[in-house]
């Protein structure tokens, strides 16, 4: 129960925050930033939260040898799979 405050607390607050002023972002171009699609499960009883998702990077004129995301250490299961492009489509190796 605690998770789903703390998340709706989160989202919220987001929420709350993107309706500030945004007249510097008029001129934003957000295809730059990456974009997330994500499914959230949440089962209070057993004290679990899924997440399965997509992360889709704007197209860059180099080569990434390696992405960095920050996870809870408590977060198992984790799994990486790139889609694109072609070339490097596959498991990816998690560290």
């Amino acid at each position: 129960m605690r998770a789903i405050f703390s998340l709706s607390l989160c989202l919220f607050l987001c929420s709350v925050v993107g309706f500030a002023d945004q007249s510097s972002y008029k001129s934003f171009d957000a295809s730059t930033l990456p974009h997330y699609d994500l499914s959230i499960h949440v089962t209070p009883d057993a004290r679990r939260l899924e997440i399965i998702g997509t992360l889709s990077l704007p197209a860059a004129n180099f080569p990434h040898d390696a992405l960095e995301l920050s996870l809870s250490e408590l977060m198992t299961d984790f799994r990486v799979e790139v889609i694109g492009p072609e070339i490097a489509a596959g498991h990816a190796q998690t560290e």
